[in-house]
């Protein structure tokens, strides 16, 4: 899943396109189909299915949520490091005590 939220931030363009047998229709944006089955294989290159692009953007999701607990964990053990080993609720309290310290 790693692979696919790396993909889609770093890799897929963003486009803005209006379809050519609309004369004045609304300008979308997002990513093209082409772009969409080179890079993901989904799809025929013409059009992007619904289903395949939530199911990427699912994927990302859930990388997100994975990304997000390993630095909340990794968060409060810098927290206890600047505690002295002492567990922190939240962030305002480290930044706190350092400033004690350093003002005495």
């Amino acid at each position: 899943m790693s692979e696919v939220l790396d993909v889609l931030v770093n890799e897929l363009p963003i486009s803005t396109w209006r379809y050519n047998d609309e004369p004045g229709s609304p300008r979308h944006l997002g990513p093209m189909a082409q772009d969409m089955h080179r890079l993901f294989q989904v799809g025929d290159g013409k059009a992007i299915p619904v289903v395949d692009f939530l199911g990427l953007l699912v994927c990302c999701v859930k990388e997100l949520g994975h990304r997000d607990r390993e630095l909340r964990a990794r968060i409060g053990e810098l927290e206890t490091i600047l505690r002295g080993g002492e567990a922190v609720d939240d962030g305002k309290a480290a930044v706190s005590a350092r400033c004690e310290d350093q003002t005495g």
